[in-house]
């Protein structure tokens, strides 16, 4: 017993110098982002260069020319990699901008062919699988994600489209059975085919 005692207050000890460990402020000597430029920069430059970034009121062409100057500054090598980063960043704008310009283009006509196939009632629901599983090979990942989430939240769910798999509740409690409460009684709730649909 005087053995389990110790070792539950050396427990509870250590548990406590930990959390007081944790606690503390840790202060970083020197907080350097990770932008490739601000390799060899000191903090007072750094926090020149977001000064003259985060400065709301100057045009951007202004930011832009004083941040090259900025760089130019610190030697021929910082303005090469800012040069390249600047660069980069722009590369990637311009094809996030062509890939949103593609996906605003294409999603009206997937809608418009998507709706047509889910209307039509003389195919069976196979067909529409493989229709729609066709329809969706002919646009890029991004727009058919694009679409399913804009269709998920937006478009409703037909009556007599049934659920793909069967429902497998979570296990039953106190000799609880599926259609029965947990006393034996029958459920008194009858849902409709609508509500089931949904």
């Amino acid at each position: 017993m005087k053995l389990a005692l110790v070792l539950l207050f050396s427990l509870t000890v250590t548990q406590s110098v930990f959390f007081a460990k944790s606690m503390q402020k840790r202060v970083k000597e020197d907080f350097k982002p990770r932008l490739p430029f601000f390799a060899n920069c000191t903090s007072d430059e750094i926090h020149e260069f977001f000064s003259i970034t985060k400065n709301r009121t100057l045009p951007k062409h202004e930011v832009m020319d004083r941040t090259r100057q900025w760089a130019e500054k610190r030697g021929n090598e910082t303005l090469e990699i800012y040069s390249t980063y600047v660069k980069t960043l722009d590369q990637k704008k311009d094809a996030a901008f062509k890939m949103l310009s593609t996906i605003a283009n294409d999603l009206p006509k997937l809608l418009q062919k998507y709706h047509e196939i889910r209307v039509d009632l003389s195919i069976s629901g196979e067909e529409e699988d493989t229709q729609l599983f066709k329809l969706f090979d002919l646009y890029s990942e991004s727009t058919k994600a694009a679409f399913i989430q804009l269709v998920s939240a937006h478009y409703p769910r037909g009556i007599n489209e049934a659920k793909k798999t069967p429902f497998i509740g979570a296990p039953r409690k106190n000799g609880e059975s599926r259609n029965r409460g947990p006393y034996g009684h029958k459920d008194t709730k009858n849902k409709t085919m609508e509500e089931e649909a949904l």
